[in-house]
């Protein structure tokens, strides 16, 4: 999943404080991965933290292809209940944002609003204390 976001393995480190030789040890399966970890993992890479220890099997197929490095193409398949829950994870994400927005947007209308009515209130007060513009006579 790193791979697929673009993001390089020194930087992941980076990202979760670790020193690069740790965060590859994580990747190669040398060192077990935590229960805060796979949170953290998850933030950066927007999955469930349930992504890294999912037992499903992913497939890699190597293709033949002309133009790839060395002719060859990796392809990878990954379980439809897996996509699933990526997608699941993903549709709760953008629901919370939405609402987010809209909730935001009420909070700036009834802003508006107040101000609106702020304003108003204010040249009542402006109208009641200051004295009438003086005019002209007319010859």
């Amino acid at each position: 999943m790193r791979e697929f976001r673009g993001i390089k393995q020194n930087d992941m480190a980076r990202r979760l404080n670790m020193e690069p030789s740790a965060y590859n040890r994580l990747e190669t399966g040398e060192t077990k991965l935590d229960l805060e970890r796979a949170k953290e993992l998850g933030r950066e890479l927007d999955v469930p933290p349930d992504y890294f220890t999912n037992d499903d099997p992913v497939v890699v197929h190597v293709e033949h292809i002309s133009g790839g490095a060395n002719g060859y193409q990796p392809r990878v398949e990954y379980p439809a209940e897996l996509l699933e829950r990526l997608l699941d994870h993903n549709e709760a994400r953008h629901a919370a944002h939405v609402k987010e927005l809209l909730e935001a947007l009420a909070r700036s209308e009834q802003m508006n609003q107040q101000t609106q009515e702020l304003n108003r209130r204010l040249l009542d007060l402006l109208e009641q204390r200051l004295p009438p513009l003086h005019q002209p006579e007319r010859p």
